[in-house]
């Protein structure tokens, strides 16, 4: 954040992947993820440096940096209108749900849904993003 500065609009942690919305004013989105996970991966080194069976065809360059806890790859979107920026933003939050590990967004602590909830960055009603929430907001969808 010191040396890229962008600012947080979503993020939640999973216990396999994370997803985020980020505003950034420059095209250093490469750089940000790498600096983010060779950070995370030196503070959590009891978590990055174990073997396992995804390390086995990356570069020993590649296992240094970001061990065990990471991929090396990322996925990244330019998000183009408001609609598309709600979407992607509710999507982070309700990840937890998708995924099975809580019945309602607000109860996985690893996003940050209660915070700007609190500060009220987020509209009340995400309070309750569940998977009924989200039929009657988007339409029925299977899981």
């Amino acid at each position: 954040m010191k040396t890229h500065p962008f600012e947080i609009e979503a993020w939640v942690v999973m216990p396999d992947h994370m997803h985020c919305v980020w505003i950034v004013d420059d095209d250093k989105i490469p750089l940000r993820w790498s600096k983010i996970k060779a950070l995370t991966t030196k503070a959590l080194s009891r978590f990055s440096h174990e073997s396992g069976s995804d390390l086995i065809n990356c570069s020993s360059r590649k296992r240094r940096k970001y061990g065990k806890l990471w991929q090396h790859s990322y996925w990244e979107h330019t998000i183009r209108n408001e609609t598309e920026h709600e979407l992607y933003m509710l999507y982070c939050c309700y990840n937890p749900v998708k995924h099975g590990y809580v019945e309602n967004a607000l109860d996985w602590p690893y996003s940050t849904l209660k915070r700007y909830l609190a500060s009220g960055k987020y509209p009340e009603e995400w309070a309750h993003i569940d998977v009924s929430w989200l039929d009657d907001v988007f339409g029925s969808h299977e899981r």
